[in-house]
């Protein structure tokens, strides 16, 4: 999911969301190391989604948007 998308969620919606993504994640992991599966793909976003999330909340939390350099 896109930053912007998740700007789009609450506060409630976004943890909520973090929760069901870690959940995921720990699925993925589980799976890579019974079935050495090649979910890494599908790994890497899930981590990158998770962070995205912590730093809107946090964001969010202090008050403080981040700008992005373009």
């Amino acid at each position: 999911m896109k930053f912007s998308e998740f700007r789009n969620l609450t506060d409630t919606e976004l943890k909520q969301e973090l929760l069901n993504l870690k959940k995921r994640l720990f699925r993925i992991r589980e799976n890579m190391v019974i079935e050495s599966s090649g979910e890494l793909k599908e790994h890497r976003m899930l981590k990158k989604d998770i962070s995205r999330i912590h730093t809107l909340l946090k964001e969010r939390e202090t008050g403080h948007p981040k700008t992005v350099k373009t």
